[in-house]
């Protein structure tokens, strides 16, 4: 009985002293830097892992860095514009100033339904890079943090990641698809700017006159339309091209890791035991 009290005694004396000493040890983690969290954890006989140290990935974009923001553009007919002509405005519109009337209509149609396309596209990429950034959030290390093995979780989590890029990669196709028809409509808004200028100076009527500030104001948004679309498209090519490069890397470094049965550690903790 004497013995078996002693050790009971022990053990509710080791237990007093483990917690106090647990609440010291987080308060001094959370006191810490990355490096110097991983030497007290060294010391204190809790070391992060025998696998080689992840190294920072200089001239690359860090995993996961938020995507490229969408521009808020929205196409809308140019004020005064009769896109929708009453029948006294059709009457009014005789001879060349008719057609060019009517040319002017079917441009603002089609840039109204580019604008759609952009808005679509916008919210598609937008669903791809949550998918992405889902992803690449397992890939969140900071130097010195040791590799993820190189086991079938981590190759699900590159395959994931690889995946959304192409998920996102394919929506660009569609995007440089848009911009091939907004260059066509662009390029259409211009001829109808010309042709309702040349209209007026013929000596059109009021129709005419109100047509020129009209279709120049629709050539002009055609032509933010386009840079803008140019712009958004390119940024996320950037973006792409600089994501994949990182994972390439990554993935390269966890390759070439010899993984967690070796005795390679972190060198500054090898530095300290020697």
């Amino acid at each position: 009985m004497s013995n078996r009290a002693g050790t009971d005694a022990v053990k509710r004396a080791a237990s007093h002293i483990a917690l106090p000493a647990l609440i010291l040890s987080g308060a001094a983690l959370a006191g810490c830097t990355g490096g110097e969290r991983t030497l007290f954890l060294t010391f204190a006989g809790e070391t992060p892992g025998t696998r080689t140290p992840f190294v920072e990935i200089t001239g690359a974009p860090p995993l996961g860095r938020p995507p490229p923001k969408a521009p808020d553009l929205r196409f809308r007919p140019a004020a005064g514009s009769d896109a929708g002509p009453t029948a006294s405005a059709r009457v009014a519109e005789t001879g060349r100033g008719a057609a060019v009337a009517d040319a002017h209509r079917r441009v603002e149609r089609a840039l109204a339904d580019r604008d759609e396309e952009f808005a679509l596209r916008k919210r598609s990429l937008a669903l791809y890079a949550r998918d992405y950034l889902a992803a690449a959030g397992a890939f969140g290390l900071q130097a010195g943090d040791p590799l993820p093995a190189d086991d079938a979780r981590h190759r699900a989590r590159m395959t994931a990641a690889r995946d959304a890029l192409d998920a996102i990669g394919g929506d660009l196709v569609k995007l440089n698809a848009l911009i091939l028809r907004i260059e066509r409509n662009r390029i259409a808004a211009r001829r109808v700017a010309a042709a309702a200028q040349g209209a007026h100076g013929e000596g059109g009527g009021p129709a005419q006159a109100a047509l020129v500030p009209a279709a120049g104001a629709t050539a002009a948004a055609a032509n933010a339309m386009l840079a803008a679309v140019r712009a958004f498209a390119g940024d996320w090519l950037d973006y792409v091209i600089g994501q994949r490069e990182t994972l390439n890397r990554l993935a390269a470094q966890v390759a070439a890791a010899t993984g967690a049965d070796t005795v390679e550690t972190i060198p500054v903790r090898q530095t300290l035991f020697e």
